[in-house]
């Protein structure tokens, strides 16, 4: 009974992320060109994860090596993998764990509550197995490369000290959504309590992803007392460390212990909450009085743009994963208000590692490009039309055997989308204008910029959603989080920016190089933004002749 449940779990999570259903009438195979598309799409994700990683290892390994602080290295390296971990699991495993669809029907046949436990936690325990080795790889690599050796003992030590780090976030992960899911499942607003917690751990996390590069500072300066501070605050990591750096098999031993005893532990306890948890009704915490109302009607695509605005803001994860850019949007503008050009500054250096003097121009004389690319940025987080039509789920076909084209189910999913990400544009617009005494005209490009992008976006995650839906889903965040359509609309939007920036980058700094005019590199920088908008409004219009034919006729296909 365990091993089926087990392959069923781990099916479920695969299928969400790489399958779709069929569409047609009759079952028939995959083609070789769609196999050879999602392989190339999963490669191009691998890719991106190790880049990114790379280059954060390879600004942490050669100066911590340099200085003798191997063990500090590696504690550094546990840290952000843990997190890496902790983050993609926590709220996963409260959802996964009380909250899927199929709680009741388990729990209605004769399969014992470790069961289910230990099926849906060895399922997360993979996905954080990929992400911690998304991080644990590239530094393991750097680490050969600058020492100039290859230990097959301290590879060794990787691997296993990197499989007991996703044991240890496991545990921590499962005992934060417990405390999460029995409180919450008492609370009366729940939702937005998630909301406020999910946002502020985020924010808690960026905050010292930021000051990375201090730490590092620090840490190089204060090697030996920080590393003793490690061990009093989270004895794990450093054992973690020190285990790789030393070979040391005790070290190695204790992070067994305390990584797999608790791990049991709490699959035990779990076990002997998880019905009264799970069957748990909700909104029972607090009692609703009824109040007479008018009864109103509006159109149809108004009311599914209001289902759909409601949806948003009713999961924590949907607008985590697919609303996060205007979150960010709107922070930004804050910090513009209070530090003015300052905090462009800050951005730019950090970007630039600290060389921002090497760049061909003054950031503060093109703050417009500057800003207006941030937008750009945030906008490709800013996605919900890629898990919008998925998450119909088996209200799908109630859906389409409504009197409704098919612009009037697609166009309030994608409006939402474009309205979510409307108003933090024109703050930032509006502060822009006003903080840093900018052009009219440059606050109507910046404007236009963000806007034109969030379109883009909106259009672009509706038609991969259409191409790769998913509706037979057990839980919400599967859709969301793990998707083919969330991901490809996201990392597929960022790939799209990032080439098109750094195309215009690398233009400019060409120039630069050569030893442009700086009349020549003004004009350039002025007629950017124009670019910028030119450039993804016609994206925006082949994705949308794509959606309304191509797209059409797969919608008219799907049978969920």
């Amino acid at each position: 009974m365990f091993k089926s449940l087990l392959l069923t779990q781990l099916r479920a999570v695969f299928y969400t992320m790489f399958a779709a259903k069929s569409t047609a009438k009759k079952k028939t195979t995959k083609s070789i060109g769609k196999k050879i598309l999602i392989g190339i799409f999963a490669v191009y994700v691998i890719a991106c994860m190790f880049f990114f990683f790379g280059i954060v290892t390879a600004q942490l390994c050669k100066p911590l090596i340099e200085a003798g602080l191997n063990t500090e290295y590696f504690v550094l390296i546990g840290l952000m993998s843990f997190l890496l971990m902790f983050i993609g699991s926590v709220f996963l495993t409260e959802k996964q764990l009380y909250e899927a669809n199929d709680n009741e029907l388990l729990l209605s046949m004769p399969v014992p509550s470790s069961h289910i436990i230990l099926a849906r936690m060895i399922s997360i325990l993979i996905i954080n197995i990929m992400y911690g080795f998304m991080t644990l790889i590239p530094a393991g690599f750097m680490y050969f490369y600058e020492t100039k050796s290859f230990n097959i003992i301290t590879l060794f030590f990787m691997i296993i000290g990197g499989l007991l780090l996703a044991v240890l976030s496991l545990t921590i992960s499962a005992v934060g959504g417990f405390l999460l899911a029995a409180f919450m499942s008492n609370l009366k607003r729940k939702k937005l309590f998630s909301t406020v917690f999910m946002l502020t751990f985020f924010f808690t996390v960026m905050g010292f992803y930021m000051n990375l590069q201090k730490l590092l500072s620090r840490l190089v300066l204060e090697g030996a007392a920080l590393s003793d501070a490690l061990r009093k605050v989270f004895p794990p990591l450093y054992y973690y460390g020190k285990s790789i750096a030393n070979n040391d098999i005790l070290s190695l031993v204790i992070l067994v212990l305390v990584s797999v005893v608790p791990a049991v532990l709490i699959i035990i306890g779990m076990s002997r909450s998880f019905v009264k948890i799970a069957t748990k009704k909700k909104g029972s915490a607090g009692k609703y009085i009824y109040k007479e109302k008018r009864l109103t009607s509006i159109s149809p695509r108004k009311a599914l743009f209001i289902k759909e605005a409601k949806r948003f803001f009713s999961s924590v994860n949907y607008l985590m994963n697919a609303g996060l850019g205007s979150i960010i949007i709107l922070v930004f503008a804050a910090a513009l208000a209070v530090k003015g050009t300052g905090i462009v500054t800050s951005i730019a250096q950090y970007i630039t590692n600290g060389n921002v003097t090497e760049l061909p121009f003054e950031i503060n004389s093109f703050l417009p490009v500057v800003i207006g690319g941030i937008l750009a940025f945030c906008t490709s987080t800013n996605i919900t039309t890629s898990s919008a039509l998925s998450l119909e789920g088996k209200s799908f076909p109630l859906l389409k055997s409504m009197p409704l084209s098919f612009i009037d189910i697609v166009a309030p999913k994608i409006l939402f989308n474009i309205a979510w990400g409307f108003v933090p544009i024109v703050v930032v617009s509006v502060v822009a204008l006003i903080r840093l005494r900018i052009t009219f005209t440059s606050a109507l490009l910046i404007l236009l910029t963000g806007l034109i992008c969030q379109s883009f976006n909106a259009v672009w995650g509706m038609l991969c959603n259409v191409f790769f839906h998913k509706f037979d889903w057990i839980n919400e965040v599967t859709v969301i989080k793990q998707s083919a359509a969330s991901i490809l609309g996201i990392l597929g939007s960022m790939g799209i920016f990032m080439a098109f920036a750094g195309g215009l980058a690398a233009v400019v700094t060409a120039m630069g190089a050569m030893g442009g005019k700086d009349a020549d590199i003004s004009l350039i920088m002025e007629i950017l933004l124009p670019l910028v908008i030119i450039f993804f409004t016609v994206l925006t219009a082949i994705c949308t002749v794509l959606l309304l034919t191509v797209g059409k006729k797969k919608f008219n296909l799907i049978t969920a």
